[in-house]
């Protein structure tokens, strides 16, 4: 007969049918097509460059001064010019978690929550990964200086994509290389007829069409944890509309800066009988290419830090578009827009 098992908050199912079955797994649907796609790129200066907190300052040179050029007479004397230099910030966060599952309930059934915690928590740590990024993308986007960054159209069109890239690169519009779009908007597409699948040939000669394709030359990666709005109805109704963003090569840099113990396990044998326990820490950074991140001030009352810059920002924080600002003097020189559209009809 069907029944629970309960132990402490834990419910486990138990019956005859499952007493000697292995616990099946739930589908995970998540993608993490941020933090898999190629827009992040490992960057071990930013490691080389963290001070004793947890910020870290990148120098780069400016483009040369659009001086004029001196006429080569013999008489008028040569003008020097020199290079700029400038330099973005960034900042080091922290997190940490952990899991435990008790002993117990594995003396009824075949369950192993442990060995189900393990095989899953590297994804798990990833998804959030994938949600910062996608966080701190939205932010930068809306940070000062990017307002030219972002492209609203009210109908898709064959070259939808095409033409919000030139409108905010012009001739740099060959800078992105990569869209991240919703299904939906990746469907009116193939409605279209402008998908345009890449191809695999294999040594015997045979083609076939692989599952990754383009639009308007830009590779295209679906995934429906983009940003999107639910249409409204009504007098004043409103279409359903999807972010979609345009990426180049290493837009946002990455770094694990590492911690002494990262990893940690351990038991406890005498809570609940018997539990077993593992969990991680880290410190990494993700960093727009050309901005600078400031850390906002420690407000908790109980936090001895309490008025000084933040130890680790937190993922609101970091997707915060105050705390992000153009270090770059050039707008476009950032490989990285977002365009609003409608979906499929």
């Amino acid at each position: 007969m069907a029944g629970k098992l309960y132990m402490a908050d834990k419910t486990f199912p138990f019956d005859e049918d499952i007493f000697f079955a292995d616990y099946q797994d739930e589908p995970d649907l998540v993608k993490n097509v941020f933090v898999t796609s190629g827009i992040m790129v490992d960057d071990p200066l930013i490691k080389s460059k963290v001070n004793a907190g947890n910020q870290f300052t990148i120098p780069f040179y400016n483009a040369l001064d659009e001086a004029d050029e001196q006429n080569y007479d013999g008489v008028t004397d040569i003008t020097l010019s020199t290079i700029g230099a400038s330099s973005q910030t960034g900042y080091v966060y922290g997190r940490a978690h952990g899991w435990y599952a008790d002993d117990f309930p594995q003396d009824f059934t075949t369950a192993n929550p442990m060995a189900a915690i393990a095989a899953r928590a590297a994804k798990w740590r990833q998804t959030k990964r994938n949600k910062r990024l996608a966080g701190i993308a939205e932010a930068v986007v809306g940070a000062k200086g990017m307002t030219d960054h972002t492209v609203t159209v009210n109908q898709l069109t064959a070259t939808t994509l095409s033409d919000a890239a030139q409108k905010v690169y012009g001739d740099n519009k060959s800078s992105v290389k990569l869209a991240i779009m919703h299904s939906s908007v990746a469907q009116a597409f193939e409605d279209m007829e402008r998908v345009d699948y890449l191809k695999y040939t294999d040594p015997n000669g045979v083609t076939t069409d692989l599952n990754v394709y383009q639009v308007n030359g830009l590779t295209v990666l679906v995934t429906d944890e983009m940003p999107h709005t639910a249409a409204t109805s009504g007098e004043s109704a409103k279409a359903a509309t999807y972010t979609t963003y345009l990426f180049g090569e290493g837009a946002f840099r990455y770094a694990d800066i590492g911690v002494a113990r990262p990893v940690f396990n351990g038991r406890d044998e005498l809570k609940r009988g018997g539990t077993s326990y593992l969990g991680y820490r880290l410190r990494e950074a993700i960093h727009p290419n050309g901005f600078n991140f400031t850390a906002p001030k420690e407000t908790s009352s109980s936090n001895p830090n309490k008025g000084n810059p933040v130890i680790s920002p937190t993922d609101a924080q970091l997707a915060t578009a105050a705390n992000w600002s153009l270090a770059y003097s050039e707008h476009r020189a950032i490989p990285f827009m977002k365009l609003v559209t409608p979906g499929v009809a």
